[in-house]
């Protein structure tokens, strides 16, 4: 399979799948649509916590990762569990 060469040869990327009802799902489809993306920022302002100039570092350690935690998946595979988002534009906190 193609997604077992780009992600376990080592070459690329060393990332696993996640199970969704007992189905891999591997990176390539853990994305958001921009109407989720609105709706994380909707919730993320009404979090007394959260504020304007924080950055993606920020958001991960903070909010997403509470959120996830427990659950064995990330947070765009919780909210698209029936149906996996192909990525076409990757945002990073490193």
């Amino acid at each position: 399979r193609r997604e077992e060469k780009l992600f376990t040869s080592g070459e690329i990327w060393s990332a696993r799948p996640q199970k969704v009802a007992g189905k891999e799902v591997w990176p390539m489809d853990w994305g958001i649509t921009r109407s989720q993306v609105k709706q994380l920022l909707v919730r993320l302002r009404l979090e007394p916590q959260w504020h304007a100039g924080n950055n993606v570092y920020v958001l991960v350690q903070e909010f997403i990762i509470p959120w996830t935690q427990g659950t064995g998946t990330s947070y765009a595979l919780l909210l698209n569990r029936e149906e996996p988002k192909e990525v076409n534009v990757m945002v990073s906190h490193a």
